[in-house]
């Protein structure tokens, strides 16, 4: 291994020591030194091994969690990173904390989530076995002005890397039509069965045929604008799924939420087979996640049995749908990024067991460089969704005045809003209302509240109840 890229082990390494040291776990500052003494650190430490790249608008942690956890299950050991860090720079932070400073890597195996801008950088130099798309949605506007600029971001990264195998959803017409540029094998995943009732559902209505304008129509839609969807006037339609999602099912419910799910997906290969099997998940979202999982890795040649323990007992990542006790009442903190997403997030707590009973929620907003610096897109949530005549919602973060407007758009009286700019106060508020309540809220309003809640109430493992 090259003296400089020694020098930017060592650095990245004692720099991330350092942040720890005094309390900072950001992954992105020691990778960002490290590459200035190598810029090519992450092909020199990836050289030699195997990567599984996951990327997308939405589930990329989720997904990036379930499959690190099969890649332990069966190999023990494998560079990850826990805090989601998805830029070049955490990449390299992640890939220099599996090393040794001489450049030797501890493990062979890399589990690498990646912004979808990012990919263009870090594709050609890792140069994945598998690079899996989960979705495109429209997201972070101020860097994607266009629904298909993320798309082509990820077609001109997968070109870099011909024997990469892409694991792609069928059921978004974006993701699909990156087949239509890449000559790598396809390996679709889709999911034919519903993932909510009708009641409870959120579906783009008017969705445009990527390839010519027309309206879409759809022989089945999960949500948003995923499903089988054909175009009367192109021709475009889904591709054939290999890995289809032909059952789910909520169960094991405590409280207001179920804990696991039972899924049925329908393989159709060399050997076609059903497989059967329970996954720590709760949101109906996140089965595109699990069957996303599922397919890069039984592409990848894992044991199945491997991957189905991974599928009931992968860890979720901080954030995206915790549990908090505060003075006997149960906080749930729920991470909203995009308009998508957020409305799934609603349909989850829509479709609960005590939605009818729960009149408090708590919406926080900001707009950071890593929330996208425009907040645009609640325009497109459905708020009301939650509303009835005794709804009381708290609306906080930098940005709470964007929130009362939507909200008064949507026909939710100004009486029942209350907007508390500080944390603190606002947790006070949460108290004194003496009942359970969900916050949903953005990435950087999510990990500022989070930090007062964990000095405040109790982390509950909402997973790992009995």
């Amino acid at each position: 291994m090259a003296l400089n890229t020694k020098i930017a082990i060592a650095v990245t390494k004692f720099t991330n020591r350092g942040m720890r040291i005094v309390g900072k776990n950001g992954r992105s500052l020691p990778g960002k030194i490290g590459l200035k003494f190598d810029k090519n650190l992450i092909r020199n430490l990836s050289s030699g091994t195997s990567t599984i790249l996951i990327t997308g608008t939405n589930g990329k942690t989720t997904t990036t969690h379930i499959i690190t956890q099969a890649i332990l299950n069966e190999f023990g050991a494998c560079a990850y990173d826990p805090t989601s860090t998805n830029m070049s720079q955490g990449i390299a932070t992640t890939l220099c904390l599996d090393a040794k400073v001489s450049g030797k890597r501890k493990s062979t195996f890399n589990v690498i989530e990646c912004d979808e801008g990012a990919t263009i950088r870090v594709v050609p130099q890792i140069k994945p076995d598998i690079i899996l798309v989960t979705n495109l949605f429209k997201d972070q506007v101020d860097r994607y002005d266009s629904i298909t600029k993320a798309r082509d971001y990820i077609i001109d990264a997968i070109k870099s890397s011909p024997d990469s195998i892409c694991i792609l959803n069928a059921d978004d017409q974006i993701v699909a039509s990156i087949a239509d540029f890449v000559d790598n094998r396809i390996v679709w995943y889709g999911v034919s069965c519903d993932l909510y009732s009708d009641e409870f559902k959120s579906i783009d209505k008017q969705v445009a045929c990527v390839k010519c304008d027309a309206p879409l129509k759809f022989n089945h839609q999960t949500f948003a604008h995923l499903g089988n969807f054909y175009c009367e006037k192109c021709g475009n339609k889904a591709p054939a799924i290999s890995y289809n999602l032909t059952s789910f099912k909520p169960e094991n419910s405590l409280g207001d939420f179920s804990r696991f799910s039972r899924l049925k997906i329908k393989i159709t290969n060399e050997s076609s087979q059903s497989v059967d099997f329970t996954a720590n998940i709760s949101a109906p979202y996140d089965a595109y996640n699990a069957l996303a999982a599922f397919c890069a890795l039984d592409v990848f040649g894992l044991n199945q049995k491997n991957i189905i323990s991974a599928l009931a007992r992968f860890k979720h990542a901080q954030n995206r749908f915790e549990l908090f006790k505060i003075e006997g009442h149960s906080l749930y903190l729920h991470l909203i990024k995009n308009a998508v997403g957020a409305n799934q997030v609603i349909s989850t707590i829509a479709s609960s067991n005590s939605f009818k009973n729960q009149k408090l929620f708590v919406v926080l907003l900001g707009k950071e460089i890593m929330d996208g610096q425009t907040t645009q897109w609640i325009n497109e949530v459905d708020f009301d969704k939650l509303n009835s005549v005794k709804t009381k919602f708290i609306l906080g973060g930098p940005c709470f005045d964007d929130l009362q407007n939507r909200l008064l758009e949507l026909g939710i009286d100004k009486t029942q809003m209350r907007c508390i700019d500080n944390y603190s106060e606002l947790l006070k508020e949460i108290i004194k209302c003496n009942q359970d309540c969900n916050v949903l809220a953005n990435c950087s309003t999510n990990m500022d509240f989070r930090k007062l809640l964990v000095g405040t109430g109790e982390l509950v493992d909402f997973w790992g109840q009995d």
